[in-house]
C-alpha cells in the first residue's frame, strides 16, 4: 500500500513531515478499524448468545414427564450394561426434556423425559455440535473472545509500533545530521568573518577604514550566510505551508524566473531557448518559481561563456538543459541530498550551500511527482521535471 511505503520511506527532516505525518494517521485509521472489527464480532456473539438464552423454550402446558431421574438412569444402563454413569445433565430443547446420562467409555445415552424413549447420542454431552458445546455458557464465551480480542489488539499495537518507531528513528537521525551538516554549512562563513575581523583588529599598521578586499571578503561571507539561511527558511517553508493550487501558465513563470536571472545570463553572455506549450500547469505558482529558479540557476553557475540552455514545457514534463560543465556519475545519486555538494560545486562557487536540488526534490515530491538527471562531464546536464 502506497501510504505504508511512504511510513518505511519517513520522507523528511523530521517526523511531522507532511508525507509522514499522513502515512501515520492512515496506519492508525486502520488499526482502529481492525479493532472496531473485532470488537463488533465479539458483541455480535455476546447479544446472540444473550438472545438464545432470553428466548428459553419451555415444556408445553399439555405435556407430561412420564420418567423421573432414577428410571431414566436404569434404562440408559440398559442401552449401556456393564458401563458406569460418569455424569448426568437435563436440557431442554425443541420443547422437549432430555436427560443426559455419559458413560465411563465416553458415549451418551439421551433420554426423552416426556416420551420415556432413548437413544444412544454422540461422543460428549448430548451430542451437541461443538459450537452448541462452545455457547453454553455465556460467561465462557465471553472469556473466551475477551481474551482473542486482547491477543489481537495487542498484535496490532505491537505491529502498528514497530512500523511507527522504525521511520520515526530513521526520521530522527536524518534531522540528526541535517543539523549537523546545517552547523557546519553556517560555521564556516561565520569563522571567515571572525578570522577577517580579527586579522583586521590585531593588525598593527591598520587603517581607520577596511580595505576593499577585506570589505569585499566579508561581503562575500555575508552573501554565503544570507542565502543558506534562505535556502533553510524555504525548505521549513515549504514543510509547512498550505498550497495554493491553480492553473499557471508556464510560460509568465518562465519569463519571470529569467528576468531574474538576467543579470547572471547576461554576464556569460549565455543563449536561453526557449519552447513552452500553452497547457497550463496545476500547481502553486511560488512550488514552480521555485522550482525553475533553482534549475536555471544551477544550469547558469555551471555554463562557460557563449554556452546554450533550454528550456522545454510539454504540458506535462518541464526540461532544463544546458551544455556546461556536466556532472560526474559517482555524484548523481546523491545531487539531491541536502547539503552535499559536487566536487564542481566545491570549487566553482563559494556561496553554494547544496539545498537547492533537495528543495526542488521535496518540492515536486509532494505533487507526486518525478525529477530526474541525465549528465555526461564537460557536456552538460538535463533536469526533467514530470508532475
Amino acid at each position: 500500500m502506497k501510504f505504508l511505503s511512504q511510513l518505511f520511506e519517513a520522507r523528511g527532516i523530521g517526523w511531522t513531515s507532511s508525507a509522514f505525518t499522513k502515512a501515520r494517521r492512515k496506519l492508525v485509521a486502520l488499526y482502529l478499524v481492525i479493532i472496531a472489527i473485532v470488537i463488533g464480532l465479539f458483541a455480535s456473539l455476546v447479544v446472540l448468545q444473550v438472545s438464545e438464552n432470553a428466548a428459553a423454550q419451555k415444556i408445553p402446558a399439555e405435556s407430561q414427564i412420564v420418567l423421573n431421574a432414577e428410571a431414566a438412569k436404569a434404562l440408559a444402563i440398559s442401552l449401556k450394561p456393564g458401563e458406569t454413569i460418569e455424569d448426568t445433565e437435563y436440557i431442554l430443547e425443541e420443547n422437549t426434556l432430555h436427560y443426559i446420562v455419559g458413560f465411563s467409555d465416553g458415549e451418551d445415552v439421551e433420554v426423552d423425559l416426556l416420551s420415556g424413549t432413548a437413544q444412544l447420542g454422540q461422543d460428549g454431552v448430548s451430542g451437541e455440535s461443538f459450537f452448541e458445546l462452545f455457547t453454553d455458557d455465556v460467561n465462557e464465551i465471553i472469556w473466551w473472545i475477551g481474551i482473542i480480542v486482547f491477543l489481537c489488539a495487542s498484535t496490532v499495537s505491537a505491529f502498528v509500533a514497530s512500523l511507527t518507531l522504525k521511520p520515526i528513528a530513521a526520521s530522527i537521525e536524518k534531522q540528526k545530521q541535517f543539523v549537523s551538516d546545517a552547523s557546519h554549512e553556517l560555521r564556516n562563513p561565520l569563522a571567515s568573518l571572525q578570522t577577517t575581523l580579527e586579522s583586521y583588529i590585531r593588525s598593527p599598521d591598520r587603517s581607520r577604514v577596511l580595505s576593499e578586499s577585506i570589505a569585499e571578503d566579508l561581503l562575500e561571507e555575508v552573501k554565503r550566510l544570507i542565502a543558506t539561511s534562505e535556502s533553510l527558511l524555504a525548505l521549513e517553508h515549504h514543510e509547512k505551508q498550505v498550497k495554493q493550487i491553480s492553473s499557471c501558465d508556464v510560460s509568465c513563470n518562465v519569463t519571470a524566473t529569467l528576468q531574474r536571472l538576467a543579470h547572471a545570463i547576461n554576464t556569460k553572455n549565455i543563449i536561453v531557448s526557449c519552447d513552452i506549450s500553452p497547457l497550463p500547469l496545476r500547481v502553486d505558482t511560488h512550488d514552480l518559481d521555485t522550482i525553475l529558479y533553482n534549475l536555471l540557476h544551477n544550469a547558469i553557475k555551471f555554463s562557460n561563456d557563449n554556452s546554450e540552455i533550454k528550456i522545454n514545457w510539454d504540458g506535462r514534463k518541464l526540461v532544463v538543459a544546458d551544455t556546461g560543465l556536466g556532472i560526474d556519475a559517482k555524484h548523481l545519486p546523491r545531487i539531491f541530498e541536502r547539503f552535499y555538494k559536487t566536487d564542481q560545486a566545491r570549487s566553482f562557487a563559494t556561496n553554494s550551500n547544496g539545498l537547492g536540488l533537495a528543495l526542488v526534490q521535496e518540492i515536486v515530491s509532494s505533487y507526486g511527482g518525478v525529477i530526474a538527471v541525465d549528465s555526461t562531464l564537460k557536456v552538460g546536464t538535463t533536469f526533467t521535471v514530470t508532475l
